[in-house]
């Protein structure tokens, strides 16, 4: 008899990871900077205001935030393991259940298990979503399968179930108004739009923890309904600050894993406020070379701040790590890009991964950070770097996240003298040596599940 397989889809978590140079961003504060929303390592969610009264743990299972600018409403990516039929059904919205019995009429006569990937190909699922599958005719379609495969679905089967859920942060706690949306696809960097009505968001799709391919969709909050906007997009769009354009670089050509590739950065302009139906206007204002981990944002005065390798090609493969750069596009000057770092500074961020800067409340800042913890601040007015974190061996991974216009909060390394002295505040306007810290007085249990 042939031995059951086991067929198990890793966490959001462990995706991020797996991602070459990602960093989560798991600590938000909201609009109004009183309060901060983290996660831990294990998706444990809490809040702790700015002198660090920290909450309850008030939910599980979360590995993203991101504030409403009512300073209460907050939406939440969430991932749940699925180890049965009869618990997702318990969860499941019916748009993704409908999904996943269309797919599994593909499979319901397979016999051999290398008719399985030629299916998977040529319908082009991802593997969590074949995992659902497999679930599915394990548990709720056993009549209907041959013998080989029901005896091939024998094993541990699971899949992810990743949402994104609309939540209420008052008088200490935290309600779940309702789940939104439903992917087998993981969700990343959830950015709102300033008139607080819809959302934009990506869903990266890989193989043997690589990623192999995304997507980029809007979310209309009311409803819930999405759009598709785009293929082959990197992982972190932007809306424009009227609310009317998304802003996003998408691949010229698509590719696998980290590679670096040939892409446009394009806009997309609604031509009515219907944002499921509405026509819309796509332009490509640059090209550019990407990874998935490129970044835009959208500055008040209609500019562009984005990431992107400084090459003229051809470039050897070797010297591509050493010409990132960040860059201002200005939409209303033709030939308005402009990079951002003075060359003379450039040998300041050897080693910082410039994908992965950080915008302040008042756009006069940038953060940036080192995969070992380095971290330093761009002054986008006057072009000085300052370096804040000057030590590595920083052992949590996150970005740091910016509370109102000028005060920069970072993870730290452990203090000798206070291990619990690991999220700092400080304000870029005061001292340099003025830093605080929130987390002093944290359980250690709490501190502990952030590295």
């Amino acid at each position: 008899m042939k031995k059951p397989q086991t067929f198990i889809v890793f966490s959001l978590l462990t995706i991020m990871v797996a991602l070459s140079g990602c960093f989560p961003k798991s600590l938000v504060w909201s609009p109004d900077g009183n309060y901060a929303a983290f996660f831990t390592k294990d998706g444990d969610l809490y809040f702790s205001d700015h002198q660090g009264r920290l909450s309850a743990k008030v939910c599980d299972k979360v590995f993203g935030i991101a504030w409403l600018n009512d300073n209460q409403s907050i939406l939440l990516e969430t991932v749940t393991e699925c180890k049965s039929w009869q618990q997702f059904t318990q969860i499941a919205k019916p748009e993704l259940l409908d999904e996943i019995k269309s797919n599994s009429s593909y499979f319901v006569n397979v016999s051999a298990p290398d008719q399985w990937q030629d299916l998977q190909n040529r319908y082009t699922l991802d593997d969590n979503m074949i995992a659902a599958v497999k679930l599915y005719l394990r548990d709720e379609n056993t009549a209907d399968i041959s013998p080989q495969l029901k005896e091939s679905l024998a094993g541990n089967i699971e899949f992810n179930c990743y949402a994104i859920e609309l939540a209420r942060w008052q008088g200490g706690s935290l309600n779940i108004e309702k789940v939104l949306c439903q992917f087998t696809l993981p969700v990343w960097d959830i950015v709102i739009s300033s008139d607080n009505n819809k959302a934009a968001f990506t869903l990266l799709d890989q193989k043997d923890s690589s990623p192999v391919g995304s997507s980029l969709w809007v979310l209309d909050l009311a409803t819930g309904s999405q759009r598709h906007i785009a293929d082959n997009a990197a992982l972190f769009p932007d809306w424009t600050d009227d609310s009317s354009a998304l802003v996003y670089v998408a691949m010229a050509n698509k590719g696998k894993g980290d590679d670096i590739f040939v892409g446009n950065l394009q806009i997309a302009k609604w031509q009515s406020a219907d944002l499921i139906n509405s026509d819309i206007e796509i332009k490509t204002l640059a090209a550019l070379m990407m990874s998935y981990n490129t970044r835009v944002r959208c500055l008040s005065d209609g500019k562009i701040l984005f990431s992107s390798l400084e090459a003229n090609l051809p470039l050897a493969a070797q010297d591509l790590d050493d010409q990132m750069q960040l860059y201002i596009l200005d939409t209303k000057v033709t030939s308005g890009v402009n990079h951002v770092i003075l060359r003379s500074n450039m040998d300041k961020l050897a080693g910082y991964d410039l994908n992965f800067f950080e915008l302040s409340g008042n756009e006069q800042f940038v953060s940036l950070i080192t995969h070992d913890g380095l971290v330093s601040v761009l002054n986008l007015e006057t072009g000085i770097i300052t370096e804040i974190q000057s030590e590595p061996g920083s052992d949590i991974r996150s970005l740091p996240s910016w509370r109102g216009d000028t005060e920069l909060c970072y993870y730290t390394q452990s203090d000798n003298t206070n291990v619990n002295k690991r999220i700092a505040l400080l304000d870029l306007a005061g001292p340099l040596d003025n830093k605080r810290y929130i987390s002093t007085n944290w359980p250690d249990e709490v501190v502990n599940s952030l590295e």
